[in-house]
């Protein structure tokens, strides 16, 4: 007669091991059939290794004869199916995510900008599809804490260091402009990777220190705000300051052309940002105020008003509506008194963010200068339908020209596309609008492989 609970255990353990057969199966066929950039290949390689070793330890469970071993394999199939269900919900959106649905030269110039900041020694990035009309980044914290609990029953699948997911809508996966809100999705990633790791950064502890000053001082000057308020508004802030984080992180990174795919993409949602553009919410700033910075970021970066980047309608927009009074911005939170001054203390922070952005992107500055120096022959090339991969391209090309370029093939979308066909005077609204969105996704498609040639030219300089 078995022990007490064994056909239980071995009915759950055969559960789980259909289940993750699947999922390794599915992992399997798509990356050996479809092409991934590499740190996608780095991320179905750690599926594939917990696969087999939750075959392992599944093996191995329902070998117990003992009934309290018996309850203490029950217990820890709970948890690997807690584990399996996560991966679950993330492996189907990445292997969505080939190098036909996502712009994978990008993404590599990303990972490599990223590479160069000195906290991180080998970051990874996972593209992952969603049906949602938005940009986020897919937390890992839920992922880390529960392979960090199985590491002593199946012990290489704890979740990898340095590796983030940005999740972004499927529409827009092809396109290359609208894409460059993938820079803020990645500051995110940053700004969390420095959270689990304050111990190790002073930079971010540093951070921290102010944060918490800014909420002791708010709430010393009150008699109404009590301990879970101050809670509160610790979370609250966090949130902001990451958002703005990641705006500046962004914007540092590539320039102007994240502020402009900023509000290309807030176009497409159901946003009146004109009636928006003054409101703090639960989860970010008001638009206006991430406009502000942003724009102050790219002065101090050297795009000032009179820069050929900050001439174009997109430019002109982002400067009207940062413009608005500070004194009309307006908080959306249910049940919080003295809104204006938590805007107002939140804006204390300031230096703290810009010194935290300056430090760990100080190397990695976008040039205006190379933006001057390639813009006229970029112009030029895409003008006739040249892929500019030789545009005013240096012996040993860097990644300042790639991220130049970017800002080069943003401009001539929205000031000097028409060049490329009859897009201002044809009588057919319908022929128009076709034909500028045709053209539109030649300027990317043209614009991408000249990232990937630079980025080509740049590996094989290293090695002569």
């Amino acid at each position: 007669m078995p022990p007490s609970g064994l056909e239980d255990l071995i009915h759950e353990a055969t559960l789980l091991y259909s289940f993750v057969r699947f999922i390794h199966s599915h992992c399997e066929s798509q990356r050996n059939s479809r092409s991934y950039v590499t740190d996608s290949a780095e991320f179905f390689n750690y599926v594939s290794q917990s696969a087999q070793q939750t075959f392992e330890y599944i093996h191995s469970a329902v070998d117990a004869t003992d009934p309290e071993r018996i309850q203490h394999n029950k217990k820890r199939l709970l948890t690997l199916k807690h584990y399996w269900a996560t991966v679950h919900a993330l492996l189907k959106p990445a292997t969505d995510a080939h190098t036909l649905t996502v712009p994978a030269p990008l993404l590599q110039l990303a990972v490599d900008l990223v590479k160069q900041i000195s906290e991180f020694s080998s970051p990874k990035v996972i593209l992952l599809l969603t049906p949602e009309l938005m940009y986020f980044q897919q937390h890992t914290k839920l992922l880390r804490d529960v392979s960090s609990q199985l590491q002593s029953t199946v012990p290489r699948i704890a979740f990898p260091p340095e590796m983030g997911l940005v999740r972004l809508p499927f529409s827009q996966g092809p396109r290359l402009f609208t894409n460059l809100v993938i820079f803020h999705e990645i500051g995110h990633f940053i700004f969390e990777e420095l959270t689990s790791q304050i111990k190790h950064s002073s930079r971010y502890g540093m951070f921290v220190n102010a944060l918490e000053t800014s909420i002791h001082k708010l709430a010393i000057s009150s008699t109404v705000i009590g301990i879970s308020e101050q809670l509160y508004l610790k979370n609250l802030y966090l949130k902001w300051a990451d958002e703005v984080f990641s705006d500046l992180f962004a914007t540092r990174l590539i320039g102007p052309a994240y502020s402009f795919a900023f509000l290309e993409f807030t176009s497409l949602l159901h946003i009146d940002i004109d009636v928006a553009a003054t409101c703090f919410t639960q989860s970010h700033p008001a638009p206006a105020y991430r406009l502000r910075r942003q724009l102050e970021q790219l002065d101090g970066d050297g795009y000032r008003p009179d820069h050929p980047l900050m001439k174009n309608s997109y430019a002109k927009r982002i400067t009207e509506i940062s413009a608005v009074d500070t004194a009309d911005y307006r908080i959306e939170l249910e049940g919080m008194r003295r809104a204006p001054e938590i805007i107002q203390e939140f804006c204390l922070l300031e230096p703290q963010i810009d010194r935290f952005v300056k430090d760990l992107t100080d190397s990695l500055r976008s040039s205006p200068e190379e933006y001057t120096r390639i813009a006229q022959q970029v112009t030029e090339h895409l003008s006739n339908g040249i892929v500019p991969s030789t545009t005013a391209v240096s012996e040993r090309p860097d990644r300042s020209t790639q991220v130049a370029l970017l800002n080069c093939a943003f401009n001539f979308y929205l000031t000097d596309m028409k060049r490329l066909g009859d897009l201002a005077n044809s009588p057919n609204t319908e022929r128009v609008v076709e034909s500028k969105e045709f053209w539109l996704q030649r300027t990317e498609m043209w614009t991408l492989k000249a990232i990937q040639d630079l980025h080509l030219r740049e590996k094989i300089a290293t090695y002569t």
